[in-house]
């Protein structure tokens, strides 16, 4: 599995979200994809997907909203199968 940290700063409350592609996709969608709220200022995220959801790529919106927005961390953590 695979642990992703988002560190953003925020001028706007909004939505932001993270997109994969699944075994049988060929592109991305909103149906595979996670979403979370941001509010004005630092946000940290976390997200836990499985790993091979990475084997196609990802896609990172910072934002739904027009604004400056400064990405402070984005890392991904790979953990080994048990």
């Amino acid at each position: 599995e695979v642990v992703i940290e988002i560190d953003i700063e925020s001028q706007h409350d909004t939505t932001m979200q993270l997109f994969y592609i699944g075994r049988e996709e060929m592109g991305f969608t909103e149906g595979n994809s996670l979403r979370a709220k941001i509010a004005v200022g630092r946000n940290k995220l976390y997200f836990k997907i499985p790993g091979y959801l990475l084997q196609k790529g990802l896609r990172y919106d910072p934002s739904a909203a027009i604004g400056d927005y400064k990405l402070m961390k984005f890392r991904i953590y790979m953990f080994p199968e048990m």
